[in-house]
């Protein structure tokens, strides 16, 4: 029987707070400190440690669920109850900045305990963040969201603190201490965004600093330079901004319509090259390439794979290549550069095609074994494909959408949809090698289910592993 002590007292308090205190039979199943959250779930009546030797572990484990008579956990490093009280509600609030959340995420820990109309099942972003913070990830943009309408954005990395005074971006003295770092910055140091205003976050290998609305993005002025953040705008991210902001409200088949999007914007807003002047060329200054320069400036610059402004856009871009290494400092593609390559173009769909005009879906191709499908998107769309010579002059895709899982979260439900490239094989002779492609060529995606019955009734085959 454990000891009566104000160990106890205290755990009691905490339980008391929480609508499942009734279904929990303490000595059995849980304890939980005021300072630690500790927990043992019995596996049996044998080994049980006392409350104060698992106090002195300086472990805790998170509370994710507490239902009826058990209680499931995962294991974090050292958690205070008090700062997760405190967590969950700063993080149910917009932050307006990155001054908002420093000083939320300074302050949450020094908050005192409350008891008045907590639910102690802590959300899972509190348990999320906890894990960023082991600073285990090099650097990724990671974006979250769940059940409860949190949504999550940061520029998240393992970023070495350097000394001011020298240029990062070049060699630096190694005949210095000064240029020597050994120590990194903290998760809550780094560009975010929690809960904003605007109801999005999105980042496209872009600026973390344009990840929401202007209101809602971090400041880069609150971010040391040395750290060499982007700052720029690519196109992916200019259309998915602009589809975004377009409409107050964005419904489920509207968010499916933005994620599958496949237009460039106007002007182009490549952050490696400028080839604007493209479409600044009049046709009738070039009449050797007119047919091709007449397709790609009346473009409506969405990549269907039917569309013929996007087959002469796509046979022009893969041949830029030895134009590009030729740019100034500048990256802006000159008209003689272009009209040059555009003859190149021409050549080249001629010996391949003997048309001047083809088809995005004649030129570029989703292949894999035997089969071979014509395949919208370009470098740089939301919808991102990139290619390599294939044959015939072809383009076969190589980068760009691979798995796509969309998750809708519902009161009483969770709704999963997915698709991938090719199949769930890497098999030639599974039937599952190449059976999802035609989904994945035409926007469309396969339900799944969590549910153990669900997956029961649609099994092709039931086995244990050997």
């Amino acid at each position: 029987m454990y000891r009566e002590d104000k160990y106890m007292n205290k755990i009691r308090n905490i339980l008391k707070m929480n609508r499942y205190y009734k279904n929990i039979t303490m000595p059995k199943y849980a304890l939980l400190s005021y300072t630690l959250i500790l927990l043992f779930v019995s596996c049996g009546q044998k080994d049980k440690l006392s409350i104060k030797d698992q106090l002195v572990t300086n472990e805790a484990l998170l509370t994710s669920t507490l239902n009826n008579d058990s209680l499931i956990v995962k294991r974090t490093n050292s958690i205070y109850a008090e700062s997760f009280i405190a967590f969950n509600e700063v993080y149910q609030s917009s932050a307006k900045n990155y001054n908002s959340i420093n000083n939320q995420i300074n302050g949450f820990s020094k908050i005192e305990h409350r008891t008045e109309n907590i639910d102690f099942d802590f959300s899972s972003f509190a348990a999320f963040y906890k894990v960023l913070e082991m600073k285990a990830l090099p650097g990724y943009n990671i974006g979250y969201a769940d059940r409860n309408d949190t949504i999550f954005y940061i520029s998240n990395g393992k970023i070495p603190i350097r000394a001011k005074g020298y240029d990062w971006t070049d060699v630096v003295p190694g005949n210095t201490k000064e240029t020597l770092w050994d120590s990194y910055y903290d998760i809550k140091d780094l560009p975010q965004v929690v809960k904003p205003a605007s109801g999005f976050v999105y980042n496209a290998n872009h600026s973390p600093f344009k990840s929401s609305s202007e209101a809602d993005n971090p400041i880069a002025e609150n971010f040391a330079k040395e750290i060499n953040f982007e700052t720029y705008d690519n196109n992916r991210s200019t259309r998915l901004l602009q589809l975004l902001e377009e409409e107050e409200r964005i419904d489920y088949k509207r968010f499916k319509r933005i994620k599958y999007d496949h237009q460039l914007p106007t002007p182009l807003q490549y952050n490696y090259m400028d080839l604007n002047p493209l479409f600044d060329m009049k046709v009738a200054d070039y009449p050797e390439v007119s047919t091709l320069l007449n397709d790609i400036q009346n473009w409506d610059r969405i990549t269907n794979p039917t569309s013929y402004g996007a087959g002469a856009y796509a046979s022009l871009y893969y041949q830029l290549t030895p134009f590009y290494y030729q740019l100034g400092k500048d990256r802006i593609f000159t008209k003689e550069a272009l009209y040059e390559a555009l003859k190149i173009t021409k050549d080249h769909l001629k010996t391949y095609f003997n048309a001047e005009r083809i088809q995005l879906g004649e030129f570029q191709k989703l292949v894999r074994g035997n089969k071979e499908l014509p395949i919208y998107g370009l470098p740089d769309v939301v919808t991102a494909m990139k290619g390599q010579p294939y044959k015939d002059g072809k383009i076969k895709i190589t980068h760009g959408e691979s798995y796509i899982g969309l998750v809708r979260f519902t009161p009483n439900k969770t709704y999963f949809e997915s698709v991938i490239s090719f199949g769930n094989s890497r098999r030639p002779e599974s039937p599952h090698y190449t059976d999802q492609m035609e989904l994945y060529s035409n926007f469309e995606t396969k339900t799944m289910s969590f549910d153990r019955s669900d997956v029961m009734k649609t099994a092709k085959r039931v086995y244990a592993p050997k």
